[in-house]
């Protein structure tokens, strides 16, 4: 169901527009924001930013048109006054993947101990008389769902990373952040102007073999999903299934594995990374 959460303060023509309110026992599968008023876009939100308690999902530096993005790549619908921030998985094939990642704010809490606080900024840019809405999208707790109790502190974040190589390069290897310990990789998601191909490899294993755009798109667009001019992504999961996220821990559970994300770009470029990870929610 669908919970109107209580109003944003400062939603104005330019400023940061901010909430912070709770849902003890609840199941939380996104949060879906409703814009209105006379001119305001996904593209006037510069900046947004989504905590639970003292964890980051939605880092500040990213924009709401990149996050859009993402769910547009993912088959949600694109409405203009819309926009969804998913912590579960509504791509994936069946009930159990999709919603393993929900916040389950029955067993979730901060460091202290206190229930854990919903916590959203959003920058507002160049609107005019903005309204802004955030509803919570609600289902019973995954503790109420039999979901195995292992399962049940796992959750879905978004992991920033900017690169910006100076010129056209060839297989330049950039460290990539993919969470702490105990992580695996749902996608990754490159916003550049010029990125041509990527080349992945973990523990000396090819994961993605320098594949060009146009290739990777359609590679993706006949398995349902939607290209985004100006995203390149990778998606381990892209059959539907979140168990094939790429794991960052070898099987002794303590060992981290090496990456290598070699990039190849066609000029300079300012290349955004969002990499969505699966984690507990204590890693975060």
């Amino acid at each position: 169901m669908l919970k109107l959460l209580p109003p944003l303060s400062n939603v104005a023509a330019t400023g940061i527009a901010t909430l912070a309110t709770e849902l003890p026992g609840a199941g939380l599968h996104r949060l879906y924001f409703v814009l209105g008023g006379t001119t305001f876009t996904k593209a006037m939100i510069e900046n947004i930013e989504i905590k639970i308690g003292e964890r980051t999902f939605c880092d500040y530096s990213l924009t709401a048109t990149q996050l859009d993005d993402t769910n547009t790549w993912r088959g949600r619908p694109d409405t203009a006054n819309y926009l969804s921030f998913y912590f579960g998985a509504p791509e994936m094939v069946d009930f159990h993947d999709q919603h393993v990642t929900d916040l389950d704010l029955s067993v979730l809490r901060n460091k202290d101990g206190s229930q854990a606080t919903i916590s959203v900024r959003a920058n507002i840019v160049g609107a005019t008389a903005p309204t802004l809405e955030i509803y919570a999208d609600i289902y019973p707790p995954k503790s109420a769902l039999k979901f195995d109790p292992n399962e049940i502190a796992l959750v879905k974040a978004l992991i920033p990373g900017v690169f910006t190589p100076a010129g056209a390069v060839v297989r330049q290897n950039f460290a990539v952040s993919l969470g702490k310990g105990g992580s695996a990789v749902v996608n990754e998601f490159w916003f550049n102007a010029n990125l041509t191909s990527l080349l992945i490899e973990k523990n000396n294993v090819t994961l993605l073999d320098d594949v060009h755009t146009a290739d990777l798109a359609n590679f993706y667009t006949s398995r349902g999903k939607v290209t985004v001019p100006g995203m390149y992504v990778w998606s381990p999961t892209a059959e539907g299934f979140i168990g094939l996220a790429e794991r960052t821990l070898m099987s002794d559970g303590k060992t981290a594995y090496p990456w290598q994300h070699r990039v190849t770009t066609s000029a300079a470029d300012v290349l955004t990374l969002v990499a969505e990870i699966v984690t507990p929610y204590g890693l975060l």
